[in-house]
C-alpha cells in the first residue's frame, strides 16, 4: 500500500523513510517477539529466534537462529525491512547485518523502564501507537501501583540458579518495584552472592525462578540442605516462593505480570509472618 512518506527514528536516533506499511520485520529477541505481538503487529513478523515461546502463535512463525548465532542466509532470504535488536555490544551481528544491506531498527538496552518506552518504538513503527501505549501504560501502571507496598518483611534474593537478580538488572528493578529491598550488590547485575555475603545479607524471603523441567521439592531440598542458605531468615522461616522462569527472565510486556506476582508474594509471605 503506497502512501505518503513518513519518517521513524530508532533509539539510537537512526532515521528511515518509509512510503509503505507492507514492509515485514526479523526479531532475534524473545522480549521483542513478544512486544510485537502485544501491540498486534504480528502481521509483519516474518521470522524470529528460536527462543521465541510466547504467545503460543510465535512458535509458528520461521525460526532464523538466536540473538548470539542468527541464520544469516536465512534472514537474507527473507528481505526483511528491518532486523528488530536492542541497542547492544554485538559487533559481529551488527556489522554482518549491515553488511549484507539489512537496515537495523534499534530498541534501547535492557532495563524495566525501558520496556514500556520500546513498546511505543514499536508501536511508531508498526504504525500501532494506539495499541503500543495500552501496553505500555499497563507496564507503569504495574511500577507505580506496587512500589509502596506496605512490606515489614521485604529483604529478599531473586535467585536464577546461581545468580542473583542484581539491582541494576531488569528483574531487580522489578523486585524494587514490587516494593521490595534487593539483598543483592549493586555493582553487577548477575552477581554470584557468596556464603559471606548471603549471611549477611540475611534475607527474609528468597524468590526462586522456577524453569518448566524444575522441581519445586527439589529446588526446596537444595536451599534447606545447604549450610549457608539454611542459616538465613527466609529459609529457617519457609519463606521461600516461586516465579515461572519464561515471566520473570524476559524483559517484555509481561513484566507487568511479573511484578504483580512478586508482589503477590510479598503480601502471603508478609501475612504468614503476623502473630
Amino acid at each position: 500500500m503506497l502512501l505518503a512518506e513518513r519518517t521513524v527514528s530508532d533509539a539510537l536516533g537512526n532515521s528511515f523513510a518509509l512510503s509503505s506499511e507492507d514492509f515485514k520485520i526479523v526479531s532475534l529477541c524473545p522480549s521483542v517477539t513478544e512486544s510485537i505481538f502485544a501491540i498486534g503487529a504480528d502481521d509483519r513478523l516474518s521470522a524470529c529466534s528460536r527462543f521465541c515461546r510466547f504467545p503460543k502463535e510465535a512458535a509458528d512463525k520461521p525460526k532464523v537462529g538466536g540473538f548470539f548465532d542468527p541464520d544469516f542466509e536465512k534472514i537474507a532470504a527473507l528481505k526483511p525491512e528491518f532486523v528488530v535488536i536492542p541497542d547492544t555490544a554485538n559487533a559481529v551481528l551488527v556489522n554482518r547485518l549491515r553488511s549484507m544491506g539489512i537496515k537495523i531498527f534499534f530498541l534501547n538496552k535492557e532495563g524495566l523502564a525501558n520496556i514500556a518506552a520500546n513498546l511505543r518504538l514499536l508501536g511508531v513503527l508498526m504504525n500501532r501507537s494506539d495499541n503500543a501505549e495500552t501496553a505500555a501504560r499497563k507496564i507503569e501502571n504495574a511500577i507505580s501501583a506496587n512500589a509502596s507496598n506496605p512490606f515489614v518483611l521485604k529483604r529478599v534474593f531473586l535467585m536464577f540458579d546461581k545468580m542473583a537478580a542484581g539491582r541494576t538488572s531488569f528483574a531487580g528493578e522489578a523486585l524494587e518495584a514490587a516494593g521490595f529491598e534487593n539483598c543483592a550488590a549493586e555493582d553487577s547485575s548477575w552477581p554470584v552472592p557468596n556464603p559471606e555475603f548471603i549471611i549477611s545479607a540475611n534475607p527474609q524471603i528468597l524468590i526462586l525462578e522456577k524453569k518448566a523441567s524444575d522441581s519445586e521439592d527439589a529446588l526446596l531440598a537444595r536451599y534447606r540442605k545447604d549450610g549457608v542458605w539454611r542459616a538465613t531468615d527466609a529459609v529457617k522461616n519457609s519463606r521461600i516462593y516461586f516465579i515461572d522462569s519464561d515471566l520473570i527472565s524476559i524483559p517484555g510486556p509481561r513484566m507487568a505480570d511479573a511484578i504483580a506476582e512478586l508482589a503477590r508474594i510479598g503480601f502471603e509471605a508478609n501475612k504468614q509472618a503476623r502473630p
